[in-house]
């Protein structure tokens, strides 16, 4: 993409011009656009731009900048133009005139190659929303069990039910656990008629309960630790994002209320994920496709 100063701007005759006749132009390292190889600059951006140059007969000087730098001397009329990979948005095009887009494309998502393995793979996968919510939900579940067992059993069977609410739900909690478990130890028995239906009731709704969790455990860790953690879009509020700063891809996340890493570059970006530090990158597709 090349960005220029608004028209009026740039047909003034001095309009970014540098030494009487050559034209300053602003470039931006973004591989594979405008890449800088030695003293030279090659790239997408930088061989349509010398195309043009040669076609016009135009002779020209290009000037590096950061993208902040270049979007800021474009806007002020300090370069007669600014090749890189600029997203052209509303804002942007209040300040200045953009080119045809050498590439259409949008934002992309980075993750590592290889997702990390072993204990920190289980650790993560066990952390992730539905996995605690299948837990929690299994806890509710025992604890209502429980409070059921000991409302019944309290009177007629307090040896093994406690008439006191914090051990004798405890009891409960226990039986539950080791029924649902099919364990089956058999030191907690319920003796009144309601505590055994609650019991018999708890059997098979124990059945569902726990093949559901065992499936959520199993779906969570196998898929963690075959797919890592960022599958598409949805999963980036639950992770750990990087992206470069004072981009449309930390617009974007900004947007979405998603918290992200502001890295210095796209290849410091990569770097943390490489390292572990992050589990994913959001930038421009092409940029990312290229490194």
């Amino acid at each position: 993409m090349l960005c220029a100063p608004p028209l009026a701007t740039a047909q003034a005759p001095a309009a970014g011009a540098d030494d009487g006749d050559v034209l300053a132009v602003g470039v931006k390292i973004a591989p594979p656009f405008v890449i800088k190889e030695g003293d030279r600059y090659t790239g997408l951006a930088i061989e349509v731009w010398e195309a043009a140059a040669k076609e016009h007969h135009w002779r020209y000087r290009f000037r590096q900048f950061d993208l902040a730098g270049l979007l800021a001397a474009t806007r002020d009329g300090q370069i007669a133009a600014g090749l890189g990979a600029v997203t052209a948005t509303a804002e942007r095009e209040r300040h200045m005139d953009f080119s045809h887009t050498l590439v259409s494309s949008g934002l992309a998502i980075a993750v590592a190659r290889n997702p990390t393995p072993g204990w920190m793979a289980m650790l993560q996968a066990l952390t992730t929303p539905g996995f605690l919510a299948g837990a929690g939900g299994l806890l509710l579940v025992l604890l209502i069990v429980a409070t059921l067992m000991w409302a019944f059993e309290r009177r007629g069977n307090p040896a093994q039910f406690n008439r006191g609410p914090a051990r004798g739900i405890g009891s409960g909690l226990w039986w539950a656990g080791v029924t649902a478990a099919t364990v089956g130890y058999g030191d907690k028995i319920p003796r009144s008629l309601p505590g055994r239906l609650v019991a018999l009731a708890w059997m098979f709704i124990a059945l569902v309960a726990v093949s559901a969790f065992t499936a959520t455990i199993t779906t969570a860790l196998t898929v963690e630790h075959l797919e890592g953690r960022v599958r598409s879009p949805s999963d980036l509020p639950y992770a750990r994002v990087a992206t470069v700063a004072g981009t449309t891809s930390a617009q974007w996340l900004a947007e979405h209320h998603i918290a992200f890493t502001a890295a210095a570059s796209a290849e410091q970006a990569l770097i943390e994920l490489r390292e572990g530090h992050v589990d994913a990158v959001v930038y421009d597709a092409p940029l990312l496709s290229y490194l």
